[in-house]
């Protein structure tokens, strides 16, 4: 581990770094602990101004290109910047839950799940971590787009099969569904949990059998079982009459639920474009560590959602 590629790269490049790591730190602390206090309340502002920071220095990262000089990495900025405004705006009219679940999303999306996919080869985070031979380069670390990169989403759209789309749009409709406030039958809880830990298996075992691609799926499958659990344990799910059961709306699944879809797509685009990486244990362990984060979060979240319902949760809240 080295920090001289960092310090090499563009002011942009490291106060995005720097700004992201805080954030991560901060957030997990933030939105994870008790709510509605006084240090919650300055310790949230502090962390919007960090994200905020994290989102629009990006902007001025150009390393990957897919369209001009830009690429999906703005587009999560974008995505990141409205979700800020929407959870600062929920707080405000004091829709606390779908506030706590905006800004969890936002954390998933924007730091855990894009921040993974900074540590791919050739990336300055690769360079970081594991001193590659690209960091002793004159030049800056990133390595610079291949000819015709301009084109590369174009020429992905066109290759892509044609089941794909009804999958994502079948996946879109269950986050949109899980997105309202329902009543569901029993085996409607658990729909999400398993269409995500069956994608999230299928993303770990078409990667092969590799050891740092399980490795990654273990290590990843900690931190999701803690935040699952800790979301489970909060969300208000009740027995109606006739064994349904009342869920509130979120955005968490939705989120989930296309983190396991361009996981899945990542890895075929790595294989059919970049086959070098398919054996890089980097990739294989990053890749890893994202399916068995989703997968456990999910499935740790629906088990704590299925014990408030069960008779001895029931007794205790008696």
């Amino acid at each position: 581990m080295t920090l001289q590629p960092l310090l090499q790269a563009s002011f942009f490049i490291q106060i995005h770094v720097l700004a992201a790591i805080l954030a991560a730190l901060l957030g997990a602390v933030v939105l994870f602990r008790r709510k509605g206090t006084p240090a919650h309340r300055l310790s949230g502002r502090i962390w919007v101004l960090l994200m905020v920071i994290t989102a629009l220095s990006s902007f001025a990262i150009h390393t990957i290109r897919s369209w001009g000089p830009w690429s999906f990495i703005h587009l999560i900025s974008i995505g990141t910047l409205i979700a800020l405004v929407a959870g600062i705006a929920l707080a405000r009219k004091h829709q606390i839950t779908a506030h706590r679940f905006t800004m969890r999303s936002t954390y998933a999306g924007a730091l855990i799940i894009a921040g993974t996919l900074s540590f791919m080869p050739g990336r300055i985070m690769h360079a970081v971590l594991f001193g590659t031979d690209v960091m002793k380069a004159s030049v800056p670390v990133e390595i610079p787009p291949a000819p015709g990169a301009t084109n590369a989403f174009a020429a992905i759209m066109e290759n892509t099969p044609l089941w794909v789309w009804p999958l994502f749009a079948a996946l879109l409709l269950l986050g949109w569904l899980r997105s309202r406030d329902s009543i569901i039958r029993p085996w409607q809880l658990f729909a999400a949990p398993a269409v995500v830990a069956a994608l999230s298996l299928y993303n770990l075992m078409s990667a092969g059998l590799f050891l740092s691609a399980f490795a990654g799926f273990a290590l990843g499958v900690i931190p999701g079982a803690y935040f699952g659990n800790a979301i489970g344990r909060r969300d208000k799910v009740t027995m109606r009459q006739g064994g349904r059961i009342a869920v509130p709306g979120e955005w968490l699944s939705m989120a989930v639920l296309l983190g396991v879809f361009v996981l899945r797509y990542a890895n075929g685009f790595v294989t059919a474009m970049m086959p070098h990486l398919r054996y890089d244990p980097v990739w294989l362990a990053s890749s890893g560590l994202l399916s068995g984060l989703l997968a456990a979060l999910v499935v740790a979240r629906c088990r704590a959602q299925w014990r408030q319902l069960s008779p001895e949760a029931s007794l205790s809240r008696a």
